[in-house]
């Protein structure tokens, strides 16, 4: 085989194994993790020191993302996965050993300031493959993330009755496999952005300008209903572990098994199905079958009141991430080969937004309606964002049809 046809094949696998690393290992600690912040807290109020961390992460990787996206466009993505993979090893040692919540919080920053490795293997990713082939390879990028979500949460989970730092060192471990795994990746890809940026372009530092430049390639409503479905997706992230715990009783164990059957399913959309949905009725459409299966999905989980339930709504609820890679395959086709870690790199600022917003707005609601006829109330914010979003989006894809 030749050499340029087996660096064709190479490249995508080892971003696709280390995202998988990154996955397994975020996968991992998720069960116990608002125990350990709330052991070294010394609180029993879960949400709200969780919600604290997470919100920390979110704001300072929201400011952080575009910066490196630029960086990485500029400069090669390797330092950027090597330091993303670096910081995840260290701080999950963190985590398990050094329980004094200052300490935690700090490493949290830094991990916010680092944190890229969904955005650099995406971008890099853009890089690599035809247009007409993105939507597939998004797909397999964010099956990645799903079968790490299916490993780690069930491994985590067992592990954690048994040991409860155990599912922090094996996650250490596996950020570093994918570290080592970043440094087989060429120091600069040949088919990276080409022509490269102007080195001696001002780098941009205010990350609100990424907002602003999305406007200006006239991605707005793409953009907000990009927002709207990681919005849906990242509330689980605050709520999954202590919603399911208090309401139903669920142990580690219990709550590992349904994040994993989530990331089961969830794989199972963006590997085996994102690809022939696309090709059959196209990306705008596929992520309008998402919008609403996903809406209806976390309606109904919101009103959900015996535990057996939550079974069967993990399969509607994954389904409904199809909407991801359209969308970006939708983005990426509107920015040149230049710009394509830029537009990641803003993107991923679009998912720190929502992993801002949603955790504070579904646990501040969750605790003022826990006790109350409807406890599940929380739930039903991310349907009430797709219900705000969705009609802007197809107004602006009508208006553009009627232009064009």
């Amino acid at each position: 085989m030749p050499e340029r046809a087996r660096a064709a094949i190479a490249r995508p696998t080892l971003l696709f194994l280390i995202v998988l690393c990154e996955g397994i290992a975020t996968g991992l600690i998720i069960p116990s993790l608002p125990e350990l912040y709330g052991r070294a807290a010394g609180t029993s109020d879960l949400v709200l020191v969780f919600g604290m961390a997470l919100g920390i992460y979110a704001i300072l990787n929201m400011l952080a993302l575009p910066i490196l996206g630029s960086l990485g466009d500029r400069f090669g993505r390797r330092p950027l996965l090597v330091l993303s993979l670096a910081v995840v090893a260290i701080d999950s040692l963190v985590i398990a050993y050094v329980p004094v919540l200052a300490v935690l919080l700090v490493f949290r920053a830094i991990l916010g300031l680092t944190n890229s490795t969904a955005a650099t293997a995406a971008a890099w990713l853009a890089d690599i493959t035809p247009t007409e082939n993105r939507t597939r390879r998004f797909g397999y990028l964010n099956a990645c993330y799903g079968i790490g979500f299916f490993i780690g949460p069930l491994t985590g989970g067992m592990l954690a009755e048994i040991w409860l730092e155990a599912p922090y060192i094996l996650a250490s471990a596996l950020a570093f496999t994918g570290l080592v795994l970043a440094l087989r990746l060429p120091a600069r890809d040949k088919a990276q952005s080409e022509p490269r940026p102007d080195p001696a372009a001002p780098l941009i530092v205010n990350p609100l300008r990424h907002l602003v430049w999305i406007s200006a390639m006239g991605l707005v409503p793409t953009a907000l209903v990009y927002f709207a479905v990681r919005f849906s997706f990242e509330s689980p992230n605050v709520l999954w572990v202590i919603y399911t715990s208090e309401r139903f009783g669920f142990t580690f164990s219990t709550i590992g098994l349904t994040m994993a059957m989530s990331g089961l399913f969830y794989a199972i959309v963006q590997l085996v199905l994102a690809g022939p949905i696309a090709a059959r009725i196209g990306a705008a459409r596929m992520a309008l079958l998402g919008f609403a299966v996903d809406a209806i999905s976390m309606a109904v989980l919101a009103f959900t009141s015996t535990a057996w339930m939550i079974f069967p709504l993990l399969a509607p609820l994954s389904f409904g991430s199809i909407a991801i890679p359209a969308l970006q395959s939708l983005m990426s086709r509107k920015v040149d080969s230049t710009q394509q870690g830029r537009l990641q790199g803003a993107l991923s600022s679009v998912v720190a937004l929502a992993t801002i917003i949603s955790p504070l707005a579904c646990s501040a609601l969750y605790s003022a309606t826990s006790t109350s006829a409807l406890p599940g109330a929380a739930w039903l914010l991310p349907t009430a964002v797709y219900a705000v979003t969705v009609p802007i989006w197809l107004l602006s894809r009508r208006r553009q049809t009627a232009l064009a």
